[in-house]
């Protein structure tokens, strides 16, 4: 799992809109990219008067604990499957829901590239959503095409708009990006997803891709609720037959 500068720019972006503060949760420990003049030169684009984001020092390389301090967290854990990476938390998101201690904690729960190795999706999905606070948000960054067996799956955009929008969550923001092959060392071009554009096979051009979406806890409830696919709902709606394949 990792970070990358595209990754970053999106966090950046959305924590102008809605500084960043609190208590940080990323799934896995997330490898970084970058350097602390390269975090500060991009997060110059997203200052704002009620958010300065910023790292001290000249580390080429910075870990994710001084990046999420950057970003205006005070604590930051992760949670894994194994300790071997020095998560704080050990834990399998196949099972029906987090740890005890982790509902509802933090403010931000990031997953840098896990669900797609978790194969009870919607158990991965709901135990994130467990571990976010009301007002707080989950961020993901997963393949969406052209990462053939990163994991066992890819998610289209609309697997996190229809989920979270069921589930009574506001969808922030989900934008694709695209990059040629190393994700780390090569630019992303984020795109913000609009399905009517996007919603069609070939739509994509030569590259791989990644989904980015954030959503934000408006309610109490628990998300339980599994969605039917926005685009079906739409025809339904409309007593219209969709084109086979």
């Amino acid at each position: 799992m990792g970070i990358a500068l595209g990754a970053l720019q999106f966090l950046l972006q959305e924590g102008s809109i809605r500084p960043w503060q609190g208590s940080a949760l990323t799934l896995g420990r997330q490898d970084t990219s970058f350097g602390a003049a390269e975090f500060n030169e991009m997060a110059k684009r997203f200052t704002t008067p009620a958010y300065r984001p910023s790292v001290s020092g000249q580390d080429a390389i910075i870990d994710d604990r001084r990046l999420f301090e950057g970003l205006g967290f005070s604590e930051l854990r992760a949670l894994d499957l194994d300790s071997y990476e020095g998560a704080d938390i050990i834990h399998d998101l196949n099972d029906a829901g987090p740890p005890e201690d982790c509902r509802r904690r933090f403010d931000l729960v990031l997953d840098g590239g896990t669900l797609e190795h978790v194969f009870d999706i919607f158990s991965g999905l709901r135990a994130t959503c467990e571990m976010v606070r009301f007002g707080g948000r989950v961020v993901h960054i997963s393949p969406l095409s052209n990462c053939v067996d990163h994991g066992f799956y890819s998610f289209s955009p609309t697997l996190f708009a229809d989920f979270y929008s069921a589930n009574g969550w506001a969808v922030r923001r989900i934008a694709i990006a695209r990059f040629f092959k190393d994700p780390s060392k090569d630019p992303w071009t984020l795109v913000d997803y609009e399905s009517r554009k996007w919603g069609e096979i070939g739509a994509l051009e030569p590259g791989s891709y990644f989904t980015l979406a954030c959503a934000q806890r408006l309610t109490e409830a628990p998300c339980d609720v599994r969605p039917q696919q926005s685009y079906y709902r739409e025809v339904w709606s409309v007593g219209r037959t969709p084109a086979s394949g």
